[in-house]
């Protein structure tokens, strides 16, 4: 089977995917991704009561109830809407980042060659050859895989760039390098 190359196209949004994945979506993140929920909704709870105390209202049993009413509404809708400000805010900066210097490389057509000891990931102006041991970790999405050669950096590789064959090729490459040694 190897060796194989892939020929894939890189967008934005494939960048905007990796990013994402690697600060919230990643299995690794799960707990970090209930603690942000959790301080997100507190902070959406506390705004009704915040604004009842700085405009002095007495306090009443009505307003005691009208107040837990509406801090666990926010509450909620604030548990909730962590993962919409947490991915907008990631792809704010990436598109930021994207759009701060030259890089010309990180986006376009773009190759792969899988062997059985490396891989060789070639843009339009660079080539770089990683062994398989530079293989920190492998990650996917419905959309994308995620090969991490650290903990901040890696490559995407958008399924829709793939053939069924090619996907096939890819996870049996992935299976080969991440195989025990004997």
């Amino acid at each position: 089977m190897l060796p194989v190359r892939l020929h894939i196209e890189i967008r934005k949004s494939d960048l905007v995917a990796f990013y994402k994945y690697l600060f919230w979506l990643s299995p690794e993140k799960s707990s970090f991704r209930i603690r942000r929920r959790i301080q997100n909704a507190l902070g959406f709870a506390c705004v009704p009561v915040a604004i009842v105390f700085l405009c002095g209202a007495p306090f009443s049993a009505s307003l005691g109830w009208n107040l837990l009413f509406f801090s666990s509404l926010l509450f909620v809708m604030g548990y909730h809407l962590a993962d919409k400000f947490v991915l907008a805010s990631a792809e704010k900066g990436v598109m930021e980042l994207l759009g701060a210097g030259k890089n010309q490389d990180l986006m376009g057509p773009m190759s792969i060659d899988l062997e059985d000891e490396v891989f060789v990931w070639r843009t339009q102006n660079s080539e770089t050859k990683m062994n398989k041991n530079a293989v920190e970790k492998f990650g996917q999405t419905r959309l994308h895989y995620f090969i991490f050669t650290s903990a901040m950096s890696g490559y995407v590789i958008p399924k829709r760039s793939l053939s069924k064959g090619e996907q096939t090729d890819f996870e049996t490459w992935w299976g080969i390098i991440h195989a025990p040694e004997s």
